[in-house]
């Protein structure tokens, strides 16, 4: 086996590994988290009703009012598992255009962290395969948890643009800290690197590429691109 094949092999595992990681984290999510959190809702509710009634009028209103804090935040959290859980589902991901899951993906992070985001779209998106689009949003959501817990973002761009015969491309934009993309490879215990390994391996097996702009200091720029693939019957 070459080299290039050994490379490819890799890459292929990589890649399908990572997919069935994603789908049995979006199972255990429902079944796990999902399912417990509703259910500590439903005690602190509980609890709340029975402690108004032990509390002298004169303090409960401040009790009233914790308890419909701690409720709305666990409401938050339930709703930001149900959002993760339904964007590791690959059918989820498919039962809507590309840029409504895209518009998806970045009102979610914009709901948890209060990161303005914007979207602009170039063009039409209906001839992507459904490899593609899948491939597509995985890039988006690890560049986004990139950007979420390491940036320091304050804004996030994404622009979704045809490229006429050549394919479509994906930049997503942020103005945060910036990093060398130079020193950033994958580290011995397999953790550091790991997500930019992901992306470039899912979009070359797509015939893609994954291009990143960025320095100390930022902006940073990640793009990635994709060809259009053609029928047999058109491409003979």
């Amino acid at each position: 086996m070459s080299p290039d094949s050994k490379t490819d092999a890799r890459e292929a595992g990589l890649a399908e590994a990572n997919e069935r990681l994603l789908v049995r984290l979006g199972f255990d999510l429902h079944d796990g988290p999902l399912q417990q959190v509703y259910a500590l809702a439903q005690d602190v509710h509980l609890l709340r009703g029975q402690l108004v009634d032990l509390v002298a009028s004169e303090h409960r209103d401040t009790v009233v009012g914790r308890f419909a804090d701690l409720e709305s935040q666990l409401a938050e959290l339930h709703q930001d598992l149900r959002d993760l859980a339904h964007s590791l589902e690959p059918r989820s991901l498919l039962q809507q255009p590309l840029p409504d899951a895209v518009e998806r993906e970045l009102a979610a992070l914009s709901r948890r962290t209060g990161i303005a985001t914007s979207v602009a779209l170039e063009g039409s998106f209906d001839a992507l395969t459904a490899s593609q689009r899948i491939a597509l949003l995985r890039v988006l959501q690890e560049a986004l948890s990139n950007i979420r817990h390491h940036s320091g973002s304050r804004e996030v761009a994404v622009l979704l643009r045809e490229e006429g015969f050549k394919g479509v491309c994906m930049e997503i934009r942020d103005d945060g800290r910036g990093f060398d993309p130079d020193a950033v490879v994958p580290a011995e215990d397999g953790e550091s690197g790991i997500g930019l390994v992901g992306m470039r391996a899912r979009l070359r097996l797509l015939g893609g590429r994954l291009e990143i702009e960025s320095a100390p200091g930022g902006p940073t720029t990640l793009r990635a691109t994709l060809p259009h693939w053609l029928p047999l019957a058109q491409s003979a």
